[in-house]
């Protein structure tokens, strides 16, 4: 009996950064979606129930944090992990900051390596890489 693939949905207004992130996780085994706006990414998140989430920080419709808020606090959402991915290393410092208060599960610095984006998914989702 073969095991489902997992399900990730990136979220990221780059569409390169998109294509080639959607790429490498399909090439692992990992069923791909991608969207390019924040609200558009709810209402995929709502339909679709993926495993894990990639999402960008600073979408042009809605911040990632914005959508870490917005799955955290639901119930049904809550629990599926969500790794922030940022240019900006000084959001996880800041413990008083916003990245704070919301809790992604994981953070991911622009220009991330594919082996530490592929040792997050595998810890978030408790699978080998």
């Amino acid at each position: 009996m073969t095991q489902a693939k997992k399900k990730i949905l990136i979220i990221e207004d780059s569409l390169d950064i998109r294509e080639v992130t959607s790429h490498i996780l399909s090439s692992h085994g990992y069923e791909t979606m991608t969207v390019g706006e924040g609200e558009n990414a709810i209402e995929l998140i709502a339909k679709s129930h993926p495993d894990l989430i990639i999402c960008d920080m600073f979408l042009e419709d809605i911040s990632g944090l914005d959508i870490c808020h917005k799955l955290k606090s639901n119930s049904q959402t809550a629990s599926i992990p969500l790794i922030l991915t940022t240019a900006h290393e000084s959001l996880q410092n800041s413990k008083n900051g916003q990245a704070e208060k919301y809790k992604p599960d994981a953070y991911l610095y622009k220009p991330f390596e594919i082996d530490d984006l592929l040792d997050k998914i595998s810890i978030l989702l408790n699978t080998s890489p």
